[in-house]
């Protein structure tokens, strides 16, 4: 179950990252919303997870 959320946050914001370099963005101009994406798509997961698999 984890390892399918973070493999899911992780393709999406690698296509969205593709989707933008594609559309001529720089990587320079990229970087900042990708890292901004990365860290709320983790947070959500971390946070989506709560309690799961914890003793």
């Amino acid at each position: 179950m984890a390892a399918a959320q973070l493999l899911g946050a992780r393709n999406a914001l690698s296509v969205e990252n593709h989707r933008l370099l594609l559309a001529g963005e720089t990587a320079d101009a990229v970087y900042p919303g990708a890292v901004e994406r990365a860290e709320r798509a983790f947070d959500l997961v971390e946070n989506g997870l709560g309690g799961y698999a914890v003793r």
